[in-house]
């Protein structure tokens, strides 16, 4: 994923690769389901504090929408520079930031038109930003660097000079990760489903932008039953699903693509203030085997506003850190030397571009068609599939808490109050800012989507682990946990039931073998002068376990994989 790529080279991956498939697909006679690997951030240009829903959003110039396969051929036709300025101009237009998501957002759009014509069962399925695997089959690990494991591994190596002020980003913006094996096992139903002509057609009914909203189904197209489903969506809403046989539902099926958005920001989210301190939490109970960080080392403060200045300064720092160490290294380090090198300083090209304030979001990413496709599991399939990343008991006051807080209003599902306002503005003025937002995307109604925010959360962690836990009441027993249908093994349930603290460590535990060749202690306790530190900037929730920092992360063994 290059996101700044020439778009000659971005829409020949992208656009072309995926129109090509398609067009191959169409000669395919038993063909079963076609699945679009997509991007949440393909509409990263909606206001900020957006709720971005599961549907095409369009690109209008002078109130016409752009004819998106002309402009497309156009830029692919043009010499590379003249197509790199028309591209530029587009996304300046239109706030892409970038070629990737550019690109991305008019492949959606492309094979959306052709699918018309050729009426494939076609999913567009967006993940957010994937990280590593939560449980199955080694919770923690990750293929790559890319992403947040890159982030992390940068703060490691001490390219933020673990000063919170590196960090180009709010301390309350919103950032969507999903793990890795959560999107896999999402993807994965999304192809089922489209494969099943009465569950696609019931999903497209209720999808937002659809002719109707609020249908529960299962598999066979019946209503669903089930009250973590049920009780998410208002009866009132439901429309009555049309349990015709397959070929009718396939004869009406107009090539709509079902749009699948697997992300976390109105089920179970978290601020860069949170991802910074957890960092923070782990390097205060483990030594780094290596880093170039000589600062202090310092939570943050999630009520100092971001400083464009310092942040430009700890780049500045890192640059004459990387520069001379990655020359020495080539010269007198070996072949090992030249590798650490080349690996230095690729990873301070992706910090400089990555870490930028561009980047700073704080988007909520709605999810009520991947909720409904939860719904629409066979119950003897839900362990298996884990396709709702959800908080676990204990997290869910804080969630509901920063949903509120950080913009996601529970009485409307998931509005954004003070959508497209910088965060730390006073709580008058959020009711005025949302109005505003909603008037000025029309396209896009702040009360669309029931389905997200407080609400949904609450009611995810009761469908996981039990009615009594999310009541307040003590955590569900695992036969609880069975009877209600969501039983799995007990490794993988520890795993996902740890919620994002237990994520981030094991995801730590895999850098640090992979960085240092270390392996840490399952249970590590931090010393009293370096929780000082961070401990003024810890929720009260993260505060009460804060002196020991856990992890179940086990590295993948050779007599494993056999």
């Amino acid at each position: 994923i290059r996101l700044d790529a020439p778009i000659h080279e971005t829409l020949t991956a992208n656009y072309v690769g995926a129109l090509a498939v398609v067009r191959l697909s169409e000669r395919m006679r038993r063909l079963r389901s076609l699945c679009y690997i997509s991007t949440c951030y393909t509409n990263m240009n909606r206001p900020r504090g957006s709720l971005v829903e599961e549907r095409l959003y369009p690109l209008k110039v002078g109130g016409k929408e752009v004819d998106i396969t002309g402009l497309a051929e156009e830029l692919l036709n043009l010499p590379a520079d003249a197509a790199a300025q028309r591209a530029q101009s587009c996304i300046e237009l239109w706030g892409f930031r970038n070629t990737y998501a550019f690109g991305k957002h008019l492949t959606e759009k492309a094979l959306a038109a052709i699918n018309a014509e050729l009426r494939l069962p076609l999913a567009i399925v967006r993940p957010s930003l994937v990280s590593a695997i939560s449980a199955e089959p080694y919770p923690g690990y990750c293929g790559n660097f890319a992403g947040p494991v890159g982030s992390a591994a940068a703060y490691f190596t001490g390219l933020y000079d673990d000063q919170p002020e590196a960090v180009a980003c709010d301390p309350n913006s919103i950032w969507d990760i999903v793990p890795g094996d959560t999107a896999v096992h999402a993807i994965l139903a999304a192809a089922a489903a489209v494969a099943n002509p009465l569950t696609r057609a019931a999903l497209l009914a209720a999808a937002p932008g659809g002719p109707s909203a609020g249908a529960a189904v299962d598999s066979r197209g019946a209503s669903s039953s089930s009250g973590s489903f049920e009780d998410a969506v208002d009866p009132a809403d439901a429309p009555e699903v049309d349990a015709r046989a397959p070929a009718a539902a396939a004869s009406a099926y107009d090539g709509t693509p079902l749009i699948v958005q697997i992300a976390t920001s109105c089920t179970y989210p978290q601020t860069t203030a949170e991802l910074f301190n957890g960092t923070v939490m782990w390097v205060s109970a483990h030594r780094r085997g290596f880093t170039l960080a000589t600062g202090r080392l310092r939570g943050m403060d999630p009520s100092k506003p971001f400083d464009q200045a310092e942040c430009d300064r700890l780049k500045r720092v890192a640059g004459k850190k990387v520069k001379p160490l990655a020359w020495l290294l080539r010269r007198m380090g070996g072949k090992g030397g030249k590798k650490l090198a080349t690996q230095l300083s690729v990873g301070m090209k992706s910090f400089v571009t990555l870490n930028t304030k561009k980047y700073d979001l704080h988007v909520f990413f709605g999810v009520a068609t991947l909720l409904r496709l939860e719904a629409a599991l066979e119950p003897s399939e839900r362990d298996s599939f884990s396709i709702v990343w959800r908080p676990p008991p204990t997290e869910v006051p804080r969630v509901q808490a920063l949903l509120q807080r950080s913009g996601a209003d529970p009485s409307t599902g998931g509005a954004a109050a003070g959508a497209g306002q910088p965060r730390g503005g006073s709580d008058s003025s959020d009711t005025t800012n949302s109005t505003n937002c909603a008037a000025e995307v029309a396209t896009q109604p702040l009360a669309a989507a029931k389905q997200t925010a407080a609400r949904i959360v609450e009611l995810s962690a009761r469908a996981e682990h039990g009615a009594a836990a999310a009541d307040g009441a003590a955590p569900a027993t695992d036969e609880a946990a069975a009877s209600a249908g969501f039983s799995q093994p007990d490794a993988l349930r520890r795993a996902r039931g740890g919620g994002w603290p237990l994520f981030h460590n094991n995801v730590y535990a895999f850098l640090y073998k992979s960085l240092y060749n270390k392996e840490v202690p399952a249970e590590s306790k931090i010393a009293r002068r370096k929780l000082l530190r961070v401990m003024p900037h810890l929720g009260a929730e993260a505060a009460d376990g804060a002196r020991t920092v856990q992890h179940s992360f086990a590295p993948m063994r050779a007599e494993r994989a056999r």
